[in-house]
């Protein structure tokens, strides 16, 4: 059922996205164009919403295992950023990461992929400025995981909920224009599978958002 409504959801918007291509070429003035560049930024930013919506009701109930091996998460992490470079660059956004030793989790290395590069898309959508990431981890012998935290700046006017954060279609965004809810569900939900755990903190002096997240070292 879900497979097809989203089906059925896909056909209406690639008709609408295709006359919005053909009216791109005709003689527009600039209020037009204008008003043609919001629209189809809407419709790109249902599709994505379609997608997360999809794969979010698959997890959740397909009951998917994780196949758990030794990954390097400093590796894995870089490479997420270098596929997702071109989408940075559009958006003049920067990526700060301090070098580090190889570090070695317990996880899914798809799974993994998943959650950075939802991590990613978050910051990349949100953020004012360059982006942050850091793995943190306790160098002592008990130490039981490794924690991946993704740092940006944000607009003073956002209302952000931390606790509300990872919920579905959780926004902070009273015109209901930037919904982050269901990628950020998937992150949760991916995480915990990975017997890891999310969270968020925020610096309202320095307008910093933080999201992390927790995963399990190999040892």
């Amino acid at each position: 059922m879900i497979s097809n409504i989203s089906h059925d959801l896909r056909t209406p918007l690639t008709s609408v996205k295709g006359y919005q291509q053909l009216l791109q070429k005709s003689d527009l003035d600039k209020e037009q164009l204008h008003n043609l560049q919001i629209a189809q930024k809407s419709t790109d930013d249902l599709g994505n919403l379609i997608e997360h919506f999809f794969e979010y009701s698959y997890l959740i109930t397909s009951n998917i295992k994780p196949n758990l091996e030794k990954i390097n998460i400093s590796n894995l992490i870089v490479e997420c950023v270098l596929s997702y470079i071109g989408v940075l660059e559009e958006k003049n956004i920067n990526i700060n990461m301090e070098e580090s030793p190889p570090i070695y989790v317990l996880g899914d290395k798809d799974m993994l992929i998943r959650i950075v590069d939802n991590l990613l898309n978050n910051c990349a959508k949100h953020s004012l400025g360059d982006i942050d990431i850091k793995i943190d981890y306790d160098k002592i012998p008990d130490s039981k995981n490794a924690k991946i935290i993704f740092t940006n700046p944000i607009s003073p006017n956002n209302d952000i909920n931390i606790e509300k954060l990872f919920h579905r279609f959780y926004t902070a965004d009273s015109t209901r224009n930037k919904s982050t809810g269901l990628g950020l569900s998937i992150v949760e939900f991916l995480v915990k599978q990975l017997n890891g755990d999310v969270g968020a903190c925020l610096d309202k002096n320095a307008m910093l958002l933080s999201i992390y997240f927790e995963i399990p070292l190999f040892k």
